[in-house]
């Protein structure tokens, strides 16, 4: 009887687990996802109102770019998601790779830039001068 309770109790820890783990990739799936519709919203209306000043070379790079950081962060999580449920199945191997630490902050820190400027703040890095 001891070792069905234990068991029942293990069960509804994983299911709790599964269901907060859920929870917190829907909600991370969706940022990105909410950031991205906004940027298209914002530049439907001014494609909309023919402004066209806003979207200079350097402007349409900088969507460019924004748009690519959004969908691989999408992809990233996405991957790991996949990752968790080949460790589910045993069917998950890992590799290991080196990456650039300093690219990986300068890279957040652009991402946040504008919303960090549109409240008032900034966001400096200064551990990794180019």
């Amino acid at each position: 009887m001891v070792k069905l309770t234990e068991t029942q109790y293990e069960l509804e820890e994983a299911l709790r687990i599964r269901e907060e783990f859920m929870s917190i990739a829907s909600h991370e799936l969706k940022t990105p996802l909410t950031t991205m519709i906004l940027q298209l919203q914002m530049r439907k209306r001014t494609l909309k109102m023919r402004d066209f000043t806003k979207f200079t070379p350097d402007k349409l790079s900088q969507m460019y770019e924004g748009d690519e950081r959004q969908l691989g962060r999408l992809t990233h999580m996405i991957d790991a998601m996949l990752d968790i449920s080949r460790i589910s199945s045993g069917n998950f191997s890992l590799s290991c790779e080196q990456f650039d630490f300093c690219t990986l902050l300068r890279d957040l820190s652009e991402l946040f830039t504008d919303q960090a400027l549109k409240a008032g703040c900034t966001i400096e890095v200064d551990t990794c001068k180019p």
